[in-house]
């Protein structure tokens, strides 16, 4: 809960931080929400149909329920330090899930599946910005996120408990830190 809530809070200072125009951020803002709405919803129908089908965990599919189970693993080891450094512990998708975990008020799937759609508008957010420092115009910016936000196989990703959420999300928000730290004026 304590991630989510960062995150929320990075994202909307983010938003006043690259977004200088008034009325430019304030539709970003509404853009934002109604994406974050489609996304809960698709989660909420997501989870629903877990559950109806005998998915207990909330997880769907290998991979996602291995990383679960490691995050649950982790949090439950006692040799922390010991588990976290060690070559058995497969990649850090698995401890950014267990401090999830280890900060929200129950050990559900779902806390980790909404920090993923955070870093996911965290990358459209910054995808947004890269666009209009290319000078893209303001609608071309909308469209090209929401094809990115609409396509089905990222939506999938986002909300399944996957680790390419947060590798996207690391690419990107190095470009940032990357053209901010060496930029020139010209």
């Amino acid at each position: 809960m304590i991630i989510l809530l960062m995150l929320i809070i990075l994202y909307f200072i983010l938003i006043g931080v690259y977004i200088k125009n008034a009325k430019h951020r304030d539709s970003f803002i509404l853009w934002s929400l109604f994406m974050v709405f489609a996304y809960l919803i698709l989660l909420i129908v997501f989870q629903c149909d877990l559950k109806i089908n005998d998915y207990p965990d909330g997880v769907f599919g290998s991979d996602a329920a291995y990383y679960y189970k490691q995050s649950i693993n982790l949090l439950e080891s006692s040799d922390l330090m010991k588990d976290v450094i060690s070559i058995n512990n497969q990649n850090g998708y698995t401890c950014w899930s267990a401090l999830i975990l280890a900060t929200s008020f129950s050990r559900d799937v779902v806390w980790i599946k909404l920090c993923n759609i955070l870093l996911f508008m965290h990358i459209l957010l910054s995808l947004y910005i890269i666009l209009k420092k290319a000078n893209f115009p303001e609608k071309y910016c909308y469209l090209a996120l929401l094809l990115i936000a609409g396509n089905g196989a990222i939506a999938w990703t986002v909300i399944r408990n996957l680790k390419d959420i947060l590798i996207v999300f690391l690419i990107i928000e190095s470009i940032l830190i990357i053209d901010k730290l060496f930029a020139y004026e010209y």
